[in-house]
This record gives C-alpha cells, sequence and structure tokens, in this order.
C-alpha cells in the first residue's frame, strides 16, 4: 500500500530513541493494513504509540535504581 504524505507535523522525541519511532510506525503501518484504522487515524496511532513508548520510559527511569550494594 502506497500512503501518499500531504502534511507533517514535528514531534519532539526527545524521550524516546530512533528505534522506538520506528516501532511506532510499523505499529500504525500494520494497523492502516489490516484496516483497524485509516489513514487519517494514522497521525492519532502514532502519538498515541509514541505516548505510550514516551511513558514505558519514563517508568523504566523512575524506577532504575540509584543506590547500589555489593
Amino acid at each position: 500500500m502506497f500512503i501518499n504524505i500531504t502534511k507533517t507535523r514535528t514531534i519532539p522525541v526527545n524521550l524516546i530513541s530512533s528505534d522506538r519511532v520506528d516501532e511506532a510506525f510499523d505499529i500504525c503501518l500494520e494497523d492502516l493494513n489490516s484496516g483497524t484504522i485509516t489513514g487519517k487515524g494514522m497521525e492519532q496511532c502514532l502519538m498515541m504509540e509514541l505516548k505510550r513508548m514516551a511513558l514505558e520510559r519514563n517508568q523504566e527511569e523512575l524506577t532504575f535504581p540509584t543506590n547500589f550494594e555489593e
């Protein structure tokens, strides 16, 4: 399926890696190809996946150990 990109939006992704951005895009493309979302729902899907990944990363950072004992 070919997607014609007619509009772009800058999304701050400083909390997530480019690999996670690629993963979010792949997830949303799978949803688009399966008919779960439409082309217009692609942006919302990407935003939700990126937010979910950022929250996961923030949670990981919050629970990261700060005190190490031998």
